[in-house]
Formats: structure tokens, C-alpha cells, sequence
């Protein structure tokens, strides 16, 4: 199922109902990834920073849309 993604909390909340899905804890994920629970605990409340904001405002405005989309 896809889903336009236009503001960082429905990016974050994409990113732990996948997390979820595959059964793995923020913590085991994060050590993955390289970078601390803390951070992907931020990451899956929506608080990615302005930055991330203001690419998803710029892309809106270029009329780009953001779709996620699990793969299959």
C-alpha cells in the first residue's frame, strides 16, 4: 500500500509500523543502523528537525510528491 508522505511525523510513524512488522526493538535497529535508540526513538516521533521539514515543504511545492511504499 503506498502512502504520500508530506510531514515528518508520518514518515516516523511509517518507520516504527515497519519496525514493528519485522519484529525488531529500537534498540536492535538503531545498532543496525549505527546510531543510538534515542535518535530513532526521535526519528519514529516525528522529530526529524526543520531540515527535514523543509524538504518535505519543497518538495511539496515542486509539486513532487513523497510515496512510500513497502517492498514486496
Amino acid at each position: 500500500m503506498e502512502q504520500k508522505v508530506t510531514t515528518t511525523g508520518q514518515l516516523g510513524r511509517l518507520v516504527s509500523a515497519r519496525r514493528h512488522d519485522s519484529g525488531l526493538s529500537q534498540r536492535a535497529l538503531a545498532t543496525t543502523m549505527g546510531f543510538s535508540q534515542r535518535y530513532l526513538s526521535e526519528i519514529e516521533s516525528g522529530a526529524l528537525g526543520l531540515k527535514a521539514q523543509r524538504l518535505l515543504d519543497l518538495l511539496d511545492e515542486l509539486g513532487i510528491d513523497l510515496v512510500a511504499r513497502p517492498r514486496t
